[in-house]
């Protein structure tokens, strides 16, 4: 079974901008992924202030986005590659919908593109649907979204005392679908050990 890890790094207060890591990981001998569609919980919203630089179509094929387009940074694992394939994570402009696609350009020997339309549901969480997925193996795939001054996104609360979930959907190729409604995302919080009493046998006190 394909399995996702989210973990959220830095600021864990309300009005942080944490740095997003998800990492996908395959099961040899599973389809390879044609859809897939990531939830985020609602203790992370777009940070409308740093989304106004985008990279826009035109400047997307010809290949000369600006540095301040870029919003994180990818990279796929593939067996039929002798090296994984890396490459910047863009904010690139869709005139079909109201947010900018979030959008991989990934380069090694040879270059792929993949591209996730954002979006948000009905009960206002955000979500990414990459509907155009190659039909190729990939044992590993991590993406991660920047974080901190110009983070892509912004905490709505504190992030520790409780449990966060996002939501995944993968549709393979083989039209097989599998659904997590509860995917934990892991959080920066320290974990504090419960107060109790100590009792250490065979300790004397001793003065010299």
């Amino acid at each position: 079974m394909d399995k996702l890890y989210l973990r959220a790094f830095g600021g864990t207060k309300r009005t942080k901008k944490p740095k997003l890591r998800a990492i996908l990981v395959t099961r040899p001998g599973d389809a390879n992924i044609k859809r897939a569609v990531v939830t985020l919980p609602k203790a992370f919203i777009l940070e409308q202030a740093n989304i106004g630089n985008v990279c826009t179509r035109v400047q997307f094929a010809a290949k000369q986005c600006p540095a301040d387009s870029i919003y994180g940074f990818a990279e796929a694992v593939t067996p039929l590659l002798d090296g994984p394939l890396k490459g910047p994570v863009y904010l690139r402009s869709n005139p079909e919908h109201e947010l900018p696609d979030l959008v991989s350009a990934l380069h090694g020997q040879v270059d792929v593109e993949l591209s996730g339309v954002t979006d948000t549901t009905k009960s206002g969480r955000l979500r990414n649907t990459f509907d155009m997925v190659p039909d190729v193996p990939v044992s590993e795939f991590t993406l991660t979204v920047r974080g901190g001054k110009r983070g892509l996104l912004v905490n709505t609360k504190n992030l520790c005392g409780h449990k966060i979930f996002s939501r995944l959907e993968l549709e393979g190729h083989n039209g097989a679908h599998l659904v997590k409604k509860k995917l934990r995302v892991k959080t920066s919080c320290k974990k504090h050990r419960k107060k109790g009493k100590h009792h250490h046998r065979g300790a004397t006190a001793r003065s010299d």
